[in-house]
């Protein structure tokens, strides 16, 4: 498969300034190297190239291919990634008040917005409008998380459909879904809903998503926001979210969830933002987490504090935060200062420093330090240079340095 997507990319970039004027063509390749010095005091010289290839024909069909290679230094292997490569095949000509919304069929491996996680499918997705407000989405394939993308088992099927209905301020999406791996096979019924009142006083908007498991007969996934601004440049938010974890995921994907819960995992959270008349952006967010682990029924909280303001082509940005888990507790410290040289030149810098009081007696303290340089020459060119460096409890100094160079046509 690899071979086949070099394929298509050398034709890609070989033919793209040949394409029809009335198609619509984009091009932007990245070339990244750095260094990199570990905490056993190893180096390291990545290589990184990336592609993102866009081509719509004047009939309306897109090919869409986003390809990558590179070395992995811990493995010390190189490897070819593609990360999304589909084609959108148009069913009609658009509406006349929306020509955006338009019934087609899309094949491929691509970012899958119809479940409840974000996911990618290999497969097929097909939206038909019924109406001018409502319509279909049809969907078969299999599933996979967008970081494992060198091959598809096809292990992780989904099978399903949706009704969706978009009607000023309300839009609604449920449908059935049957989920299947090697040894399991699930039942689901996913409903989406959101409201946007702006022209109400506070402009509220609601919004709730939710996976029913027919098995289980419960709520697997969760999740329900409700945001409103009562007072002017002021807006508050109440966050709810129920997490459980899929049992038709294989081993490897449940495993980091895994380290930190067996079941379910919730969290409240309340978020207050302040935009002020004078650059100026004050935020915060407290958060209460409740998830069971080996050990039983645990609770955790996080606590941020952010402030932003603007000093002509400088920007400021300090921010604090307090996490209390099962693991201890930390405070962390960080502070980003971002600075418009010109137009075309900008750089940046952040320090952050935690101080950390684990439940296996680790304490102590831990140092980032980062800094930035992006510069845009010869129209279409960019190229950035980052510099980190890290201190903490396991090593003295760790850093990294990179450098990218991206090129786009259009």
């Amino acid at each position: 498969m690899c071979i086949r997507l070099i394929k298509i990319l050398f034709i890609c970039w070989l033919f793209a300034p040949l394409q029809q004027a009335h198609a619509l063509t984009t091009l932007n390749t990245t070339l990244a190297s750095g260094y990199h010095r570990d905490s056993l005091k190893q180096e390291h010289l990545s290589l990184f190239y990336n592609m993102k290839y866009s081509y719509t024909s004047h009939s309306g069909i897109e090919t869409y291919l986003d390809f990558g290679i590179n070395n992995d230094f811990v493995q010390e292997e190189w490897g070819a990634y593609p990360y999304l490569l589909y084609l959108t095949l148009p069913l009609d000509k658009g509406q006349e008040s929306a020509a955006f919304r338009k019934s087609r069929v899309q094949i491929g491996r691509q970012i899958f917005l119809e479940g409840f996680a974000f996911e990618t499918l290999d497969g097929v997705v097909l939206q038909s409008y019924l109406r001018p407000d409502s319509g279909i989405i049809v969907y078969a394939g299999s599933l996979h998380v967008p970081e494992e993308t060198t091959k598809s088992s096809f292990k992780e099927q989904i099978y399903g459909s949706n009704l969706f209905f978009n009607k000023k301020m309300i839009s609604l999406k449920v449908g059935p879904a049957y989920k299947t791996n090697a040894n399991t096979e699930t039942y689901l019924f996913n409903s989406n809903a959101l409201i946007l009142a702006n022209d109400f006083w506070s402009h509220p908007m609601l919004s709730y998503k939710q996976e029913w498991n027919f098995k289980d007969k419960s709520v697997g996934q969760e999740l329900a926001e409700v945001r409103a601004a009562p007072i002017e440049n002021i807006s508050m938010g109440l966050q709810y979210s129920s997490r459980r974890p899929d049992p038709n995921f294989s081993r490897k994907r449940r495993l980091i969830y895994n380290l930190f819960a067996v079941g379910y995992e919730r969290s409240r959270a309340l978020t207050l933002d302040w935009d002020m008349p004078t650059h100026q952006h004050m935020g915060a967010r407290t958060e209460r987490i409740e998830y069971e682990s080996v050990a039983g029924k645990e609770n955790g909280e996080s606590h941020e504090l952010n402030y932003s303001f603007d000093l002509g082509s400088a920007s400021i940005s300090p921010s604090v935060r307090y996490l209390s888990s099962f693991g201890g507790e930390m405070w962390d410290y960080h502070c980003r200062f971002s600075y418009g040289v010109n137009q075309v030149t900008h750089m940046s810098l952040e320090a952050e420093m935690s101080k950390l009081d684990k439940l296996n007696s680790i304490t102590g303290y831990a140092y980032n330090a980062r800094a930035g340089l992006d510069l845009e020459f010869l129209s279409r060119w960019k190229a950035q240079a980052l510099l980190e460096i890290e201190r903490n409890h396991l090593f003295k100094v760790d850093s990294r340095l990179v450098i990218y160079a991206s090129h786009f046509y259009y």
